[in-house]
């Protein structure tokens, strides 16, 4: 179980992902 789940987050390139965060680290990201 993640800390936090942000759902289609814009990227810098302007991509759309998902990315989870557990213990105030990034714990993985997949594209849409």
């Amino acid at each position: 179980m993640f800390d936090l789940l942000l759902r289609r987050a814009r990227l810098v390139d302007d991509t759309l992902t998902d990315i989870a965060i557990q213990d105030g680290k990034n714990r993985g990201a997949g594209r849409d």
